[in-house]
């Protein structure tokens, strides 16, 4: 068990495949498995953006989901045998949709093969009925009821197996919330909206890197603005976490002069710096060290919208 998962954390990516993933580790083990030793194995892939689960199942449990309205599904697809049981096999993957409320409960056969004192076991039905009839509202709460189900179940009998337990609730996405900061166009300003974005619920998530190149991209825009467009005027900075877009956004909103960066044409950084004309570089590195740009004018309204993706 331990070397399974040494291996899996190993050589699991957000990018492979679960049955490429257990091809792979079940060729490793049979290579040192003197022993003669097996695991079932189930692993899942969730994309948090749309609720996708892969998924592969190697001779274990057959998970389940219980759906938001209450129903129960079995995860019944078989990709294969046990890992290390066999050489040469090749697992597949099946996929299925989690939405918001839905609940995926794993769990070993110490669960469904707990017997009690008339030698009768627990089994999979029963489980079945118990995730269908619960009113547990949490993960948390379903995990404890199914755990001290089975324990009332067996009495005075010895627990013959593991008992372990997984369950996973899919929220679905958050809701963009905009954030907004109003303000007079003035260098003395461009502190607060530099503390307004690194409070950005999202900004953490970007890398150091990131973070560096959207905070210069930030203070370029808006010493532009505060010196060509509206200098001590009004001016608002909006600020947002996108899950699905899974970016860091920030909007400038001003009524100033009529500017659009896309429209610009980047300095030919190729050329001796003496030879350059005067200008354009903050902008040729906003373009460049952002994931997306946007620009809009609306009503005399300057929007200016940059992104970087998390």
């Amino acid at each position: 068990m331990v070397v399974t998962q040494t291996l899996q954390r190993a050589c699991a990516r957000a990018d492979i495949d679960p049955g490429v993933l257990a091809t792979h580790l079940n060729s490793v083990l049979m290579g040192n498995n003197e022993a003669g030793m097996f695991v079932t194995w189930w692993v899942g892939f969730l994309e948090l953006s749309t609720g996708q689960l892969t998924f592969t199942n190697a001779g274990h449990n057959p998970p389940l989901i219980r759906r938001a309205d209450g129903t129960v599904e079995r995860l019944t697809n078989r990709h294969g045998i046990p890992l290390a049981a066999m050489d040469d096999v090749s697992y597949k993957s099946s996929q299925t949709t989690l939405g918001p409320g839905d609940t995926l409960i794993l769990y070993t056969d110490g669960v469904t093969e707990a017997f009690n004192t008339e030698n009768d076991m627990f089994g999979d039905e029963r489980l079945y009925r118990l995730v269908q009839q619960t009113s547990s509202e949490t993960p948390r709460q379903l995990r404890d009821e199914v755990i001290q189900t089975v324990k009332d179940f067996a009495g005075e009998a010895p627990q013959s197996d593991d008992i372990t337990i997984l369950c996973v609730q899919y929220a679905g996405l958050p809701s963009v919330v905009w954030r907004k900061i109003e303000l007079t166009a003035t260098p003395e300003n461009l502190s607060p909206i530099m503390t307004f974005v690194e409070e950005e619920r999202g900004f953490e998530l970007l890398s150091a890197k990131g973070r560096n190149q959207l905070l210069v991209c930030v203070e370029e825009v808006y010493t532009n603005i505060v010196h060509y467009a509206c200098a001590g005027q009004p001016i608002i900075v909006e600020c947002c976490t996108d899950p699905q877009r899974r970016q860091v956004r920030v909007r400038f909103i001003d009524h100033g002069v009529p500017f659009n960066p896309l429209d610009h044409i980047p300095p030919d950084i190729s050329l001796p710096v003496e030879e350059r004309p005067i200008g354009g570089l903050g902008i040729f590195i906003v373009r460049k060290w952002v994931d997306a740009l946007l620009y809009l004018r609306e009503n005399e309204t300057n929007i200016l919208e940059l992104a970087k993706n998390i």
